[in-house]
């Protein structure tokens, strides 16, 4: 059976369907790529040499990772100290969770 418009309304809305990467006239373009390889749709529409930008390599992203894990033990060893505050460490690993979440959601496309 068919959803009413408050059932459309309320559901939550469906993540758009977009390809993990685009080629520079797309994006200079501002139009869905459909990340075809070795030329993408759009480009061969406009007989263009299509071109894609190369992901950061997974050494950066293992650096990265292995820094964020690093300042996290530095805040666990600090918070496991006797005598001393730990609210303004307790931020600031919140901080570092979410940047944590952020950088690698946003490199997870690479692996």
């Amino acid at each position: 059976m068919p959803k009413t418009r408050r059932e459309r309304r309320e559901s939550p809305p469906r993540p758009k369907k977009t390809a993990r990467l685009t080629c520079k006239n797309c994006r200079a373009r501002k139009v869905r790529c459909d990340g075809g390889q070795p030329i993408c749709g759009i480009c061969i529409a406009y007989n263009e040499t299509c071109q894609y930008d190369r992901p950061p390599p997974m050494t950066q992203i293992r650096a990265m990772a292995d820094k964020i894990a690093q300042l996290e033990q530095t805040i666990k060893d600090l918070q496991n100290k006797d005598g001393t505050s730990t609210a303004p460490l307790q931020a600031s690993a919140a901080v570092l969770a979410k940047l944590r979440n952020r950088s690698t959601n946003r490199f997870d496309r690479f692996d």
